[in-house]
């Protein structure tokens, strides 16, 4: 693990390796996961690629928690 960043609560942001590859850019890439662009654009260019590649989360339209969470608060009346 390397470590990347600390939060504002200062948990520890890593990036974890095996055999010296990015497992997170690897599932960005293979559309298991999403970029989570609150620490970095680390995983955005290989988020498009799975994108446009339709791979697994992105061969269907799946929101991100935090867009779908924002969305959702925007349409809730008081």
């Amino acid at each position: 693990m390397q470590d990347k960043d600390r939060t504002r609560c200062e948990r520890i942001v890593v990036i974890c390796r095996a055999s010296g590859e990015d497992l997170g850019a690897i599932m960005v890439r293979e559309g298991l996961a999403l970029a989570f662009t609150r620490y970095g654009a680390d995983y955005v260019a290989d988020e498009h690629r799975a994108c446009a590649g339709r791979r697994s989360l992105r061969a269907h339209y799946c929101a991100a928690a935090r867009d779908y969470r924002a969305k959702r608060r925007a349409t809730v009346l008081p």
